[in-house]
This record gives structure tokens, sequence and C-alpha cells, in this order.
């Protein structure tokens, strides 16, 4: 019962997260959005055997920065429900989903008030500047430990009252390495993601892309 809640809540709160708008511009965006969100999950699985390490959150960032908030919400959040497909659904997923949806949300709203580039330029084309690059990488490392929190944070509520202060220190100071791992692989997958981001962004074809 409690998997299929999940699978149930999983499904919805991906849908919520899209913009309702008709036309060419949210099919395009919708497909690139789904595109992004299986290679995530799909890197997630592959990449299960090294703790830590695994493209999710570099690429649920990258949606939110060149799609918008809402997209990259959906792509985070599907890439968690997704994966856990194969790699086990539980009550941790809603948790996965909700930190990895919010650092793709934030990622989007950082690049709509100029973060990561002119906010008056397509966001395909605001990135094209070194420094600015830099900034997503600092955000891809804050945003993966701000996901190892929250997932610890889960740790904690499941025990409800009964640990003691120390144990809920314990329980952070035991993650940090493998927070610090995940924010590491994270920067890893998001220079080339950039470099390509930024290679693109000098295309001749760009004057047309996407806001």
């Amino acid at each position: 019962m409690l998997i299929e809640d999940t699978r149930k809540a999983g499904v919805a709160g991906a849908l919520a997260a899209l913009p309702r708008i008709d036309g060419r511009t949210f099919a395009r965006k919708a497909a690139v959005a789904l595109a992004i969100c299986g290679a995530a999950a799909i890197g997630r699985i592959a990449c299960a055997g090294v703790a830590s390490v695994q493209p999710v959150t570099a690429l649920c960032i990258m949606a939110g920065v060149l799609l918008g908030r809402r997209y990259g919400f959906a792509v985070g959040a599907g890439a968690a429900f997704a994966s856990n497909m194969v790699l086990g659904q539980g009550a941790w997923s809603i948790w996965q989903m909700a930190a990895w949806g919010l650092a793709g949300w934030l990622a989007g709203v950082l690049a709509e008030r100029g973060w990561f580039g002119r906010s008056g330029q397509p966001r395909a084309r605001a990135g094209a500047s070194a420094g600015r690059t830099v900034l997503v990488y600092m955000y891809g490392f804050a945003a993966s430990l701000a996901f190892g929190f929250i997932m610890n944070t889960w740790i904690v509520a499941m025990f409800g009252g009964a640990l003691t202060w120390q144990a809920v220190v314990g329980i952070y100071a035991a993650g940090l390495p493998f927070d610090l791992a995940h924010a590491a692989s994270t920067v890893a997958f998001l220079v080339p993601l950039c470099g390509l981001w930024r290679w693109k962004s000098r295309s001749p074809e760009n004057s047309a892309e996407m806001k």
C-alpha cells in the first residue's frame, strides 16, 4: 500500500510541476525535459554500485537553468521516481523526489533572476561566461549537501523522538562523507554539461533558442 501510494504521489507531483501552457514551446520543452529525466534515471541506476555518485542532481539543475523552474522540479522528482522503480520504492522516495525536485526548482529560480547569466537573454545563451559557470558549480555543490541534509533528516524523523541529540548528531556526521562525495560527483557531472552549454551558446542557431 505504501509503495502504491508513493507511485501515485510521484506521478501526481511530477505532472503538477509542469506549466499549463499550450503550443509548440510546451511540446518542445516537455520533450527535452523527458529526455533529461530519462538520462538522469538511467544514469542513477548505472551508477548505483558507486556510493553517492549519480548524475540526477546535475541534470535536474541544468533542466531548471535551461528550461525553467517547473521543468527542473519535474526532472528531479521524475528521475527519483523512475529510478526507484528499479532500485526500490519506499518512504524515502517522496523525500528524494522533494529534495531533487527542489534542487531543480531553485536552479530555475536563480537562473530567472540572472544568477547564471543575464536574465534578459534566452537561457541557452545566458551561460556563455566562465564566471557564471562557476556559480553553477557552486550551486551544484551546495544543492548536493542540501540533498544529503534532507535525507538525513528523513532518517531522524523516521525514529520520531526516540533518538538522543548525540545520536542525531551522529547520523548527520556519518552521512557527511557520502554527502561530500555526492557534491564532488555533481560538480564532476556539471563540468561537461556546462561546457556543452557554453559551446552551444556560441552556435548561430541560438538566435531562436527557447526562453
